[in-house]
């Protein structure tokens, strides 16, 4: 747990760099919130992506400035890891809004059974998560989805954006799915008087 020491960006690559450089490492927990990351708050990812035999990752990077150039790396990094079964991302208030939409790419992953996107208030509108359905619905993939949790509490969703994830998930594709909306903001964009998801 490495949050809020104003750890620089470089510090937190050399500790990641330092556990994907352990022998046998099957699984990181790392928590760098609230440090002076700003875009480059996901950059251990890639990091430790690069540890042989890695299975699981938990990455917490909340309150970071972060851009789409830091999220597309990191979740090009995670579908890139020939071995990587678990990843739980935990980037709640991190100012994503479009950036949400790089999220995407985790589908191209084949090794991926496990997924946790922890994305709240964000400032995520509906144009910005039109990968979300997909997650439910295991398109053709070497390792099929297992289980999916998607949390965008307190973004722009719409009741509409929010219905089509839970029939996605109700179809049955991924086997557990959970996804939270609850208390979703009104777009500013709205007209006043919108209801909110």
């Amino acid at each position: 747990n490495l949050s809020g020491n104003r750890l620089s960006p470089a510090d937190v690559a050399a500790v990641c760099a330092a556990a994907a450089g352990l022998p046998h490492l099957e699984e990181a927990a790392v928590d760098v919130s609230g440090n002076a990351l700003g875009a480059a708050g996901l950059e251990g990812v890639a990091v430790l992506c690069a540890a042989p035999g890695l299975k699981r990752v938990s990455y917490a990077a909340r309150q970071c400035a972060l851009d789409a150039c830091g999220v597309a790396a990191a979740c090009r990094a995670v579908a890139g890891s020939p071995c990587l079964t678990h990843f739980t991302v935990d980037v709640q208030a991190c100012r994503l809004e479009a950036a949400a939409a790089h999220f995407v790419a985790l589908l191209e992953s084949f090794s991926l059974t496990h997924l946790d996107l922890r994305l709240r208030q964000n400032l995520i509108a509906d144009e910005h998560t039109a990968f979300l359905p997909a997650l439910f619905q295991n398109a053709p993939r070497r390792a099929p989805l297992e289980a999916v949790a998607v949390d965008v509490d307190g973004n722009y969703i719409s009741a509409k954006r929010a219905g089509e994830c839970r029939a996605a998930a109700a179809r049955g594709a991924v086997p557990r799915c959970s996804v939270t909306f609850a208390r979703s903001a009104v777009d500013p964009r709205v007209l006043h008087g919108a209801e909110p998801a």
